[in-house]
């Protein structure tokens, strides 16, 4: 039959519909919209269907109010035919009567949990309500409802859904009965309801009381997430497209796949862990994107080739919710944030430069040397040029009050927590004091923020510290500016000021809760009195044959020293590792009191070039030791590697 009555045909409407959206991204979502909706479908009867249309004593459909709905609950951006509320907040439904209601019927509601995994609490799987009321308490965490309109075609009922609601997909069912409680029919809509958290309203959780951060935080569909080092950062536009289709419904999927109870879909804590697990595959749990580092991308997409989140979830369902391949950091974190924002909790996309990677929770970046003093791989510890986690907003009712805001979650599979590669939500206060005893992951995050670098040797049957490097982990903590498309310096949120009393006593304090709590014991002292430093240009001229270090050194004490220096040049990854050393030269100088010197260290271009794609580093190592006083001395420089992009027009 014709989609709708004395209408054109579903093709021509179309057609003539597109023609008026000429913004690119409203013609998309609109031609979309249109593809997915998969039914006839009238804007004018939005839930009527003609042939089975009942004529007596009955509800002849339920209308959810999308458009009003959407417009008062901050969601008319969602692509979906189906009517998406926040709750702690009224929402509106329109049922249409054959008749005019007698004195004693009255039209009930229930609401049924729409859940791929158990339910559990006291709530059930079903809502319903049965008895109206005058006026809303909004504090009472039960739903509610009252007839705000009764004609004789329909009537208008408003749904109170309390603050701590399950956020999922609801079935919603009129049912018209007599005041004695028998039943003489029921409706259920054909569409679902879709139920978010609610950054406006004070009760929830996740309320977020400044509007320009609920604005950028919640509904802003683009931004930019930071890549490059802390002297480079490079600010790379991304589209999270929260209300494009498919996102909300591949993020409800989501929580299916986690098995997360119905109580526990209540409580933002739950639902950001879930999601942090499930955004990737690592542990066969068909989660949305494959992690690939190897610099091989065979069989799938090189991960700097995305540039939003919607085209990896259309492949991720289109493949049957099957991983897509492939992606590492920040398309993670890209891809949470359009998750986390679909579902109403305030995210932002975080980048933390020269990110440690502690693997045996110690909470120090470990280097380890020979009895020659040669540097040695003995370690699995790592240093990322960066790392790209997420931030969300929320109340931790399982913490002190202290431990509300911002907590830090990753998506990226690092390391397994709980039995999963997931990641939070960890309290920014924690790391900014050192309280890494809070759940969940906290020593990982203070570790990759500020940890120290402590360097090993292996001497006389046993390992000594010799050297201390204080201020090189988590060198800036970036994201995109509220309301611009600037960067935003954080660091101050995760760490007090380097080197500082505060920052030193948070070190301590979170050391203390370590596996190795008393390695600040004891250390052995060394006269330092030698300074060393190492610079480059700017930027790798790929123009050049070679490329320029230049290594400073000065003598400030009161006699010669002998100076042993290692400088090794290796092209790895933005992780640290799979590194390949392209270059290793060795200077022994001898410095009179208070003498300087300058070296200038060349390093083959094409040996850089050689092999290089997008996520390559230059990283050039310098190692620094005064043989008559023990003195060790270290730098480092990392230059990412920016091929040139070449597009040919035909």
């Amino acid at each position: 039959m014709p989609w709708g009555r004395g209408l054109p045909e579903r093709s021509e409407y179309n057609s003539n519909f597109s023609d008026l959206f000429i913004n690119r991204r409203f013609r998309r979502r609109f031609r979309r919209f249109l593809e997915r909706s998969g039914r006839n479908f009238s804007p004018w009867y939005p839930d009527r269907d003609f042939d089975n249309e009942k004529v007596e004593n009955s509800i002849t459909g339920l209308d959810l109010m999308k458009k009003k709905n959407g417009r008062e609950h901050h969601t008319g951006e969602y692509e979906t035919l189906n009517c998406v509320v926040r709750r702690g907040q009224v929402f509106t439904i329109k049922a249409s009567l054959s008749r005019k209601l007698e004195s004693d019927e009255v039209v009930h509601m229930r609401f049924q949990c729409i859940i791929d995994a158990p339910i559990g609490g006291p709530t059930g799987t079903t809502i319903q309500l049965n008895t109206t009321t005058d006026t809303f308490d909004e504090d009472l965490r039960r739903w509610q409802y009252r007839i705000s309109e009764q004609k004789d075609s329909y009537v208008m009922l408003e749904v109170f859904a309390p603050y701590n609601a399950i956020v999922c997909p609801w079935k919603v069912t009129a049912v018209l009965k007599k005041k004695d409680g028998e039943q003489i029919d029921s409706h259920t809509c054909k569409e679902k309801l879709y139920m978010l958290f609610n950054p406006w309203n004070k009760n929830d959780d996740v309320y977020i009381s400044n509007d320009k951060e609920r604005e950028e935080y919640v509904m802003n569909e683009d931004g930019r997430i930071y890549t490059g080092s802390a002297y480079w950062p490079y600010a790379k536009p991304w589209e999270f497209g929260q209300f494009e289709s498919p996102v909300l419904e591949v993020s409800m999927d989501l929580l299916d796949k986690a098995q997360l109870s119905g109580p526990n879909r209540s409580y933002p804590v739950y639902v950001s862990r879930a999601i942090t697990a499930l955004v990737n595959s690592s542990d066969d749990d068909d989660g949305v994107l494959i992690g690939n580092w190897s610099g091989d991308y065979s069989g799938g997409v090189s991960p700097s080739s995305w540039t939003g989140s919607v085209e990896i979830f259309e492949n991720y369902l289109n493949n049957g919710e099957k991983p897509v391949a492939y992606g590492q950091c920040w398309v993670f974190s890209g891809i949470v944030t359009s998750i986390m924002r679909a579902l109403g909790i305030p995210c932002r996309s975080v980048t933390n430069f020269d990110s440690a990677h502690d693997t045996d929770g110690n909470m120090t970046k470990d280097v380890i040397y020979d009895e020659n003093m040669e540097r040695t791989d003995y370690h699995n510890d790592s240093i990322w040029n960066f790392h790209v986690w997420n931030e969300v907003w929320m109340k931790r009712r399982d913490l002190d009050p202290g431990y509300n805001g911002w907590q830090i979650i990753d998506g990226t599979p690092q390391e397994v927590s709980g039995d999963a590669y997931q990641l939070g939500p960890c309290p920014q206060a924690c790391v900014l004091d050192g309280n890494v005893h809070m759940p969940y992951d906290a020593k990982f995050v203070f570790a990759e923020v500020n940890s120290d670098i402590v360097h090993w040797q292996w001497k006389g049957g046993e390992y000594n510290i010799v050297k201390i490097l204080k201020d090189e982990v988590g060198t800036a903590v970036l994201t995109k500016a509220v309301g611009y498309n600037s960067k935003h310096d954080i660091t101050n949120l995760y760490k007090k000021k380097e080197g500082s009393a505060e920052e030193r006593m948070a070190v301590m304090n979170a050391v203390s809760r370590g596996t190795n709590e008393y390695m600040y014991m004891n250390l052995e002292c060394f006269h330092e009195d030698v300074f060393v430093n190492l610079t480059s240009s700017d930027s790798l001229n790929l123009l050049a044959d070679n490329f320029t270090f230049k290594i400073y050194m000065r003598n400030d004490g009161p006699e010669k020293r002998s100076i042993k220096s290692n400088v090794v040049t290796k092209k790895t990854q933005y992780t640290g590792v799979g590194a390949r050393v392209i270059d290793k030269q060795i200077y022994d100088e001898k410095l009179e009191a208070g003498e300087e010197k300058q070296i200038e260290h060349m390093v083959k271009l094409d040996d850089v070039l050689m092999g290089a794609n997008d996520d390559s580093t230059v990283k050039v190592q310098l190692t620094s030791h005064v043989q008559e006083t023990g003195q060790l001395l270290t730098k480092q420089i990392l230059l990412p590697i920016e091929l040139p992009h070449v597009q040919m027009k035909v």
